[in-house]
C-alpha cells in the first residue's frame, strides 16, 4: 500500500473521530426531554385519564323525583344526574334565609334607636344624662347580641344550603354514563349499591 493511500485513510479516520466527538458533546448539552425518554410516564398518564370512573350514590335517603340522564348519555362536570324530593330541605333553607332578613331588620332598628338615644343626651341635665347614658349602653349591648344572632343565622343558612345540595346528584367530571339503575318514584337508600356510573371521555 502506497504512502499516499495510508495518509488518506488517516485523514478519513480523524474526520470521523472529530464528528463523533462533536455529536457526543451536543447530546450531553441538549438531553432529550423526559417525556420522550420515558414513554412509560406518558402511557400511565393517558391510562389514568382513560380509566377514570366514578360509581355514584346520594348521601341521604329519599324519593327520586327526577332522573335527567340515562346510559349512553354524555355529561359535563357539575351537571345534574338525578334529584331527590327536597321539599323539607328547601323549606328549612327558605326559613334560614327569612331568619337572616329578620335579624338584619332588627339590627337596623336597634342602630336607629341608638342614634336617637345618643342625640337625647345633649338635651338632658347632668342627672338625667347618667340615666340616658345607661340606656345607650343597654342599646349597644343589644346591638352586639343582635350581630351575634346574625352570624349564627348565616351559619344556619350555610348548613341548610349544604343539606339542600345533598338532594342533588351531580357529575364529578365530564364523561359518559355507562350504567344507570334508578327511576323516578323509587325510594333511595344510601346503603344500597351505587346507582349510576360514569366514565371519563376518551
Amino acid at each position: 500500500m502506497s504512502k499516499k493511500i495510508i495518509i488518506i485513510y488517516i485523514v478519513i479516520l480523524l474526520v470521523v473521530s472529530c464528528g463523533a466527538m462533536v455529536f457526543i458533546n451536543y447530546s450531553l448539552a441538549n438531553p432529550i426531554s423526559s417525556n420522550i425518554a420515558n414513554p412509560k410516564n406518558n402511557f400511565e398518564k393517558t391510562k389514568e385519564i382513560i380509566n377514570k370512573k366514578a360509581d355514584l350514590n346520594f348521601e341521604i335517603a329519599g324519593k327520586i323525583i327526577a332522573v335527567s340522564k340515562k346510559a349512553g348519555d354524555t355529561v359535563n362536570e357539575g351537571e345534574i344526574l338525578a334529584k331527590l324530593d327536597d321539599a323539607d330541605a328547601l323549606a328549612q333553607y327558605s326559613q334560614a334565609q327569612a331568619n337572616i332578613n329578620i335579624a338584619q331588620s332588627d339590627l337596623l332598628a336597634l342602630e336607629k334607636n341608638l342614634k336617637e338615644q345618643e342625640l337625647k343626651i345633649k338635651n338632658f341635665k347632668s342627672n338625667d344624662k347618667k340615666i340616658q347614658k345607661a340606656q345607650v349602653s343597654l342599646v349597644k349591648e343589644n346591638i352586639n347580641s343582635q350581630q351575634a344572632r346574625i352570624l349564627q343565622a348565616n351559619d344556619n343558612l350555610t348548613i341548610a344550603k349544604n343539606q339542600l345540595d345533598k338532594y342533588v346528584l351531580r357529575a364529578p367530571f365530564g364523561g359518559v354514563v355507562v350504567r344507570q339503575d334508578m327511576a323516578v318514584g323509587e325510594v333511595f337508600n344510601p346503603n344500597n349499591p351505587s346507582i349510576i356510573t360514569i366514565e371519563a371521555k376518551q
